[in-house]
């Protein structure tokens, strides 16, 4: 069973760890480094969760265990309101078996309107992963575009 778990800032802890694992995954693509205290510094992203009413982070967890988190943000683009996947993590012992695409469905689904998605476009499992989730739960009613930023960006309602 796959469940959403709110955030709350008891959670900093356990979200800055899987941050660090979010990060090592992410580096292949960004081309991160990791700093001299070993760690990639994405935990200064996690003050604004709590803080900024306009975002909300949720641990993932299947069958009770603790298998990934994901963010949400309201974003502003091309002068309209959206609701956003700021970050999305899954730990690789739970990717490929459906829980990716079952938690996207599911923060869609809890939060409705107008969706904004985007993918680092050298990310290529992620664009494919994105592309076929977002077409499954429209039923290809969505729009792909790029950006200036190399980035793939998939709108929907």
């Amino acid at each position: 069973m796959i469940v959403l778990e709110c955030a709350s800032p008891d959670k900093r802890q356990l979200l800055e760890n899987l941050l660090q694992l979010y990060a090592y995954d992410f580096s292949e693509f960004a081309g991160d480094e990791i700093s001299e205290s070993g760690d990639y510094g994405f935990s200064r992203l996690l003050r604004y969760y709590w803080k900024d009413q306009d975002s909300e982070p949720f641990i993932v967890r299947v069958n009770g265990n603790i298998a990934g988190f994901v963010m949400v943000r309201r974003k502003r683009f091309n002068g309209v309101d959206y609701q956003s996947i700021a970050e999305f993590f899954v730990l690789k012992k739970y990717r490929k078996r459906g829980v990716g695409r079952e938690v996207a469905q599911m923060v869609f689904k809890k939060f409705p309107g107008k969706w904004y998605v985007d993918v680092i476009q050298s990310n290529l499992p992620a664009c494919a992963f994105w592309e076929k989730v977002i077409d499954d739960f429209t039923g290809e009613k969505y729009v792909k575009s790029g950006n200036s930023k190399d980035k793939t960006i998939f709108t929907f309602a």
